[in-house]
């Protein structure tokens, strides 16, 4: 028997391909580290426009400074895509592709002391921001505390960041790599810009659970 597409699925198919494409880039990028150089983010080299030979703005996202760096990173962006792709599919290429591009302008307009970047960890802070965004979506007391949580947990991590110089997960790596707080801040609120309800979907209530079913809270009704 054949597999059936029913339209809540249809909206994972382009995501997962998307998240594939980021994982497997960011491998084949750690196993030959001599391109990372000319893939990662320069000032002077094109600064965030897509111009022609210059797209470091979109593959910086994809390079790293070390294996430590990039599996700490890998690891979140693949868990964090896991459950966007489960909540909201649909938001999933928007919210990256906003920090994609949001993130270099930002660094570049913001991080003068920075000559360069690389790294997926904007981009797991913009997956945060749509669960985030997905939770408070719901209008339920718990899943709404539970947003306000993360939202405080990432703002307390990117002070922390800021004020220490250091990283407060991933390996810290002194002299190889600085943290840039600011770069996580901006893809966060990409991902909640992308996840937030659009148009009539504000006004239409959330679908009610299955009878028997054991979820606390609802999902949102709208298109995702």
């Amino acid at each position: 028997m054949r597999p059936v597409l029913t339209s809540r699925s249809l909206p994972t198919i382009p995501g997962a391909g998307l998240a594939l494409l980021i994982v497997a880039g960011t491998l084949a990028l750690g196993l030959y580290p001599a391109t990372t150089e000319a893939w990662q983010w320069q000032r002077g080299t094109g600064g965030v426009l897509p111009q022609p030979g210059h797209w470091q703005w979109l593959t910086s996202h994809i390079t790293h400074w070390s294996w430590g760096h990039l599996i700490w990173d890998l690891v979140a962006f693949i868990i964090l895509s896991f459950v966007c792709l489960r909540i909201l599919p649909s938001r999933y290429p928007l919210a990256l592709a906003l920090a994609a591009a949001l993130i270099p302008l930002e660094v570049r307009l913001l991080e003068p002391q920075f000559t360069s970047y690389r790294g997926l960890s904007g981009l797991d802070s913009a997956l945060f921001g749509l669960v985030v965004a997905a939770l408070w979506r719901t209008k339920a007391p718990l899943p709404r505390l539970l947003a306000a949580l993360g939202t405080c947990g990432l703002v307390g991590k990117t002070g922390f960041e800021l004020v220490t110089g250091t990283t407060l997960f991933a390996p810290a790596e002194p002299g190889l790599y600085l943290p840039v707080p600011s770069a996580h801040l901006t893809g966060f609120v990409a991902g909640l810009l992308a996840g937030l309800p659009m148009g009539w979907a504000l006004t239409r209530p959330p679908a009610p659970c299955a009878p028997g079913s054991r979820n606390r809270f609802h999902l949102p009704a709208w298109p995702r």
